[in-house]
């Protein structure tokens, strides 16, 4: 069994991405409505790195807050799952924004366009007692989420492991967009079949630390008809919080969706040695795709990718980019980039807690910890 250390030199989370059936439309709104800034439009290309065949692929990547980048995807294919999935459905994805004031964050989302469902609600659990959460849906059907919880929660009493808070603000410019008082982009939220399996993954393979894990209920926040639901939330690195849903439902969509399907999401980890990395994952039962390949687009020239598939079937991906890319010759935004030599896991906190795991429980099982954001 390979030691629990993640993805072997991983620095951190770099994007989520998202596909999206208007680039223009989304674009506006993530600038507008949720203050992400444009960092490079690419395409229209003709072929994608997962060997899913389109006909053609536009894609942008933006600065979303001070701890994540987020890249578009506009997808032209005859074989596409042209309907946004529910909330519930398998591999559906969710991006979730912790703000001070959830009703002045609520107002400026309305004012935007964004669809806001029932709430202020009550976040579900006792290890999450507290907390305050609200989801809407963007112009085009897809769910996020607002939430705010106080500076402490209960789960912290059970375990050392901490969910990543920003305390600083969304940017250190004058911010005139997006939603009011954010803070940061809290958390990535992922229906998975199996919970079980997939908090192992994401421990084992991808480093993460187990935060909580509640369930079942009964309802959602989104009034979608449901059976019942399991969540589990894990710090994911040291710039991002991941929640993991497994539902029980009558009208669930259980086919994963292709990474050219409306609202399909994916999360790629900036990494040092893409070879190194790929061996890891392909130790705990990743699918590796093609790769490692160079990403089409001079804005970001030089930069190396590979997509992967998680054990259940999730598209995830691998990247390297040399400090510096084109694109830095046409705007003063920049990437959420933390300097070479950071690690997604902290070899000093892992021994740390492979000493007191192996005293206290007689083995070696480790969480992955994660340093101080550099923004």
């Amino acid at each position: 069994m390979m030691s629990n250390q993640g993805i072997v030199s991983a620095r951190h989370v770099d994007h989520v991405g998202m596909t999206v059936p208007n680039l223009d439309e989304a674009i506006r709104f993530f600038e507008d409505a949720l203050g992400g800034l444009l960092l490079w439009r690419v395409g229209p290309f003709h072929e994608t790195a997962t060997g899913v065949p389109i006909n053609s692929v536009q894609i942008a990547m933006l600065r979303l807050g001070p701890s994540l980048n987020i890249e578009l995807l506009e997808f032209d294919a005859d074989q596409q799952q042209r309907k946004m999935p529910s909330n519930i459905d398998m591999g559906a994805g969710h991006i979730a924004f912790f703000v001070d004031d959830i009703l002045a964050a609520a107002e400026s989302l309305r004012k935007h366009g964004a669809e806001l469902l029932q709430g202020p609600l009550e976040g579900a659990g006792e290890e999450k007692k507290g907390e305050k959460i609200w989801y809407f849906k963007t112009p085009w059907g897809a769910f996020m989420e607002i939430l705010w919880r106080p500076d402490h929660l209960p789960y912290e009493q059970k375990t050392e492991n901490r969910l990543f808070n920003q305390k600083g603000p969304w940017s250190n410019r004058p911010v005139t967009q997006g939603i009011q008082s954010a803070k940061h982009v809290d958390h990535v939220g992922m229906v998975v079949p199996d919970l079980d399996a997939a908090v192992e993954f994401f421990e084992e393979a991808l480093g993460a630390q187990l935060l909580w894990r509640v369930g079942p209920f009964h309802k959602t926040p989104t009034g979608v008809p449901i059976k019942s639901v399991i969540l589990a939330m894990l710090r994911l690195g040291p710039n991002l919080n991941i929640e993991l849903q497994a539902f029980e439902a009558e009208q669930q969509e259980k086919h994963l969706p292709s990474n050219v399907d409306f609202g399909a999401t994916h999360i790629a980890f900036f990494v040092e040695d893409i070879q190194a990395a790929a061996a890891s994952l392909a130790g705990y039962g990743a699918e590796l795709l093609h790769g490692p390949i160079e990403s089409a687009g001079d804005a970001k020239k030089g930069e190396q990718i590979r997509y992967f598939k998680t054990p259940w079937g999730g598209l995830m991906e691998i990247l390297w980019r040399p400090d510096h890319l084109p694109y830095e010759e046409t705007t003063e935004n920049r990437l959420f980039q933390r300097p070479r030599g950071r690690r997604m896991v902290s070899r000093k906190r892992r021994v740390s807690l492979e000493n007191h795991h192996a005293i206290s429980q007689g083995q070696g099982r480790i969480n992955a910890c994660c340093g101080q954001v550099a923004r």
